[in-house]
Order: C-alpha cells, then structure tokens, then sequence
C-alpha cells in the first residue's frame, strides 16, 4: 500500500473573493457543504480536471468561526503521497500559491418547479454573465425542460472556465441542435479570455455518472464533440482528442 498523507485547507466563503466578488454564502450553506465534504461523494482531483484524478479521499470537514467574526470549513484531504508531490511540482512550476480547491453549484432558473428537468446546464459566473447563461438555457428549454445552475470554482488561480451539462434520463441526440449552439454560444462568449472545458454528465442508476470532457476555444470543435459523443459510454471519464476531432470510444 502506498504512503499517504493528510492535508488540511480552509475555505472562506462567507464573504466576498478576488474570483466571485458579487457573492457571499450564509453560514447555513457550509454546514451544508461540511456534510456533503464528508459524505466521500466529492473526488479528489487535480486543478477540477475530471480527467486528472488523485488517490485521495475527503476524511473530515468542519465549521469554524473565525476571530474577524467570519466563518470558514477545515476540509482535510488524505491523499496518496505521490499524488500530492505531483500537485505540488506542478503548482511549483506555474508559481501558484498551492493548497486545495473545489467546486460547488447552486440552482439559479427552474423550468418548471413542479416537475424535475431532464437536463442543467451550469456554468461558472466569473467567466459567463447570468444574461449568457440564460440566452443557452432557454435553447435548450425550448427543446426539453432545463433548469440553470452556477459552477462556482473556489481556486486561486482557474485558467480554463467550465460548462457542466447535465443529462438525466435523456440521450444527447435529442436534444439536436439547441445543445450545439447552447454550447457554442458560450464557447463563443469565452473564447476572447480563454478556454472552456464542458463537461457532459450522465448520471447512471447506480448513483454514479459518466463523464465526457472537451477542452476548447473553438466553437467548431465543441459542436463536433457534441455530434459524435457516444450514446454509450464504458469509461467513467473519456476526453475528445481535438487533434482527430473524435472521442477515444468513437
């Protein structure tokens, strides 16, 4: 068995950050996040790259008042030493400050409270407007119902913005062409500061999900993964190869 070692990072959420300087969550939402922390359904990641992922596991989490009368979370990470030393010879080679991150969402437009939405769409407001998020909703609404959502990114440093498409119940091939220009529409928006990477998640019955990621700036490149993403995916996490424009199940 593999050396492992424990890392404890802490998350001040309740007030303003550099990143999301129009957003604060109440203290009730940590507490709610502490538990979700130790519930062991977060994974481990590097820089929330699903297609990176570390041996490590969430051990605790816990809320802490602070003496400026703030209140932050202890997350504390067990993670394979290994691992660790990679995060850290890479976080070294870009001159970050190091540590751990993670990411949260919160529901921002139901399409129909009294129903679930087969499909969200989420995205992260320091790289997209409320506005951009909505404009891609409501094409994909239009077509089934769907609900929003902000991909919050609590890191020091995030280079490439992220899209989650969320897929309950519901093959990508019905959706025709409101996913390819819900997609593009905010690829296009980004694509002047940056890259994008989309996700597209499948949750499975057994309470797990499938993953397919893009990495992109083109908007070309997002639509023809969309176009080829297979209806079955064996691989919990598969990632479009923009150099064959093709997924490694296609």
């Amino acid at each position: 068995m593999p050396p492992y070692t424990t890392i404890t990072t802490r998350f001040e959420l309740t007030r303003p950050s550099s990143r999301y300087s129009d957003y604060m969550f109440a203290p009730q939402v940590l507490h709610q996040l502490a538990e979700h922390f130790k519930s062991g359904r977060m994974p481990v990641q590097f820089n929330h790259d699903p297609t990176h992922r570390l041996d490590g596991r969430v051990i605790d989490a816990e809320v802490v008042s602070l003496p400026n009368g703030e209140t932050a979370i202890d997350v504390t990470v067990e993670i394979e030493l290994g691992d660790w030393q990679e995060v850290q010879d890479a976080v070294a080679a870009e001159g970050g400050p190091g540590g751990f991150s993670f990411s949260m969402s919160s529901s921002l437009v139901r399409s129909d409270p009294a129903r679930e939405a087969s499909v969200t769409l989420a995205a992260d407001p320091a790289a997209w407007t409320q506005d951009q998020l909505e404009d891609a909703r409501v094409l994909l609404d239009a077509v089934v119902p769907t609900d929003s959502a902000l991909l919050f990114q609590f890191s020091a440093a995030v280079e490439i913005a992220t899209i989650a498409l969320v897929l309950t119940d519901i093959a990508t091939g019905v959706l025709g062409n409101a996913a390819y220009d819900a997609i593009k529409l905010l690829v296009r928006a980004r694509a002047p500061k940056g890259m994008t990477r989309v996700e597209i998640r499948r949750p499975m019955a057994d309470g797990t999900e499938v993953i397919a990621v893009v990495v992109t700036d083109d908007p070309d490149i997002a639509q023809q993964a969309l176009t080829l993403l297979p209806e079955m995916q064996t691989q919990p996490v598969i990632l479009f190869d923009d150099d064959s424009w093709d997924w490694p199940e296609g």
